[in-house]
């Protein structure tokens, strides 16, 4: 956790992508963990699956992210 609070900037695509994964991961699961646990309904098959989707949608916007940026620097 340190890692993704001090880091200063990926140094490349694939780090990119991987610490935005494990943003995306502890973003999504501490709001459906929480869910699952106060919210009648709230299923573990949705809490699992929207866990997933947090975690490949956060890395797909931190990969797109890192490009863009990196496109701006080279041109």
């Amino acid at each position: 956790m340190v890692h993704l609070g001090l880091q200063t900037g990926p140094a490349s695509l694939l780090e990119a992508v991987a610490g935005c994964a494990a943003v995306g991961l502890l973003a999504y699961g501490t709001y459906d963990l929480s869910n699952l646990a106060t919210l009648r309904g709230w299923s573990l098959r949705l809490c699992l699956v929207d866990i997933a989707w947090g975690v490949v949608a956060s890395a797909i916007a931190g990969g797109l992210a890192y490009w863009v940026a990196g496109s701006e620097a080279r041109g």
